[in-house]
């Protein structure tokens, strides 16, 4: 089974449930991916209107816990003796079935000096006191549900999302590094009260270019961690685009580009042997999926070194032009086989 869950033998509170919810709708939507089975499929929508519903501190109605059937599908359509994983699978949504029908008062609620933990490094007790929650391609933390445990586990489980056969992660733009992300939500507490309020009970998007939070930026975690300024639009919704600004260390970002050519030659040869010895499609798909990682790579580092000088103009041209003649559909979604 894809993924990795605790059991949740019984959940105590708002932390704990979406912890369990994010671990357990990550499992199964690799299963229902992978698998085409209708209990699946309906564990997973079921996991994603109860994120939906419980979303910036909102309390589900009666009639939307009546919709919730996970404990119900577990308990009827699986081994009525199972082992390992599976049981663990089996137990988390019949305890988050339970919460989420009964919904409690959280008790960590309140008093709001006893809401926080001092286990909470001062960005995260941000993110727990504005009500912020943390998104990406399979990064799925509501509001309250991040610890640094549960964000560990979620960007883990978001790089084997997109990881991608013989690409280093390094190259690979859809790849979160764990420290660029930490040096982030730390940040957070030195930006002005403008910009959190316009964060509150909202969901930052951590997968934007502009924040520079991928394996691949070319702005490294030391950097980030020495301060930068967030800039939040004006549109609305409950996720923010948001992105960094940050001084810029040239000689990093130069190298980023480097690795990122070398290897657009490396990986564009392969295309060309590839096509040229008649290869197997798959295969060909993922040499090509190389090839324009690599690229987009490329173009994020030279953008980045164009808007801090001229001079990098001409070469952020050729990386724009290199995307737009490599391009194809997304990896995501499509794991090697």
């Amino acid at each position: 089974m894809a993924g990795e869950i605790a059991p949740a033998w019984y959940i105590k509170t708002r932390a704990e449930f979406f912890e369990v919810l994010a671990r357990t709708l990550n499992v199964a939507g690799d299963l229902s991916a992978s698998r085409q089975f209708w209990t699946y499929e309906s564990i997973a929508a079921q996991l994603r209107a109860m994120t939906e519903w419980t979303a910036a501190g909102r309390t589900p109605t009666p009639e939307e816990r009546d919709q919730i059937t996970i404990g119900l599908i577990a308990i009827r359509e699986f081994d009525a003796e199972p082992v390992g994983e599976e049981a663990e699978f089996m137990e988390c949504l019949i305890q988050l079935a339970g919460y989420f029908d009964e919904w409690p008062d959280d008790p960590v609620a309140m008093p709001a000096q006893d809401r926080i933990s001092d286990s909470l490094s001062p960005g995260l007790q941000l993110l727990l006191q504005r009500r912020i929650g943390l998104m990406s391609a399979a990064v799925h933390l509501p509001a309250g549900a991040a610890t640094r445990a549960s964000l560990h586990s979620a960007l883990s489980a978001n790089a084997e999302h997109v990881r991608l056969p013989g690409l280093p992660d390094s190259l690979n733009p859809m790849i979160l590094d764990t420290a660029r992300v930490e040096a982030f939500i730390e940040g957070l507490v030195r930006q002005p009260e403008t910009v959190l309020r316009r964060l509150e009970s909202r969901f930052l998007a951590l997968g934007i270019e502009g924040l520079h939070l991928a394996a691949s930026s070319p702005v490294p975690a030391e950097a980030i961690a020495d301060g930068f300024d967030l800039v939040v639009g004006d549109e609305d919704g409950l996720v923010v685009d948001a992105r960094m600004r940050v001084p810029l260390r040239l000689d990093y970002a130069q190298g980023v580009v480097a690795q990122a050519k070398t290897a657009l030659h490396q990986f564009e040869d392969e295309v060309l042997a590839l096509e040229a010895g008649a290869a197997v499609h798959f295969e060909l798909m993922q040499a090509k999926w190389r090839r324009f990682a690599a690229a987009a790579v490329w173009r994020t580092a030279s953008r980045a070194l164009a808007e801090e000088s001229s001079r990098f103009r001409a070469d952020a041209k050729k990386a724009v032009d290199a995307v737009k003649r490599y391009l194809v559909p997304p990896w995501v979604g499509l794991p090697p086989r």
